[in-house]
């Protein structure tokens, strides 16, 4: 949440089954970082999240409709570029 603040994940039953955590507060989420030479072509995706509990992960995917596959990572350096 250090670059999106109001970053959600939405997992469907069956995920959510799966992960087996009842409490949401205790799972850990991780997205994974697309690095590249220029930082405004640095992404995450934030649609397929990695969600850990009890030292155990899975890749889910996010069902919040607006998580992107290739988010900048940072956006600003992206709109200096353009």
């Amino acid at each position: 949440w250090l670059h999106y603040g109001d970053y959600e994940v939405d997992l469907s039953d069956a995920d959510t089954a799966r992960v087996g955590a009842e409490d949401p507060s205790q799972i850990d989420v991780w997205v994974t970082v697309r690095a590249a030479g220029e930082l405004s072509d640095f992404s995450c995706n934030l649609r397929a999240p990695i969600v850990v509990w009890k030292g155990r992960g899975h890749q889910v995917i996010n069902e919040a409709p607006d998580a992107p596959v290739r988010a900048p990572l940072f956006p600003e350096t992206a709109a200096q570029a353009a």
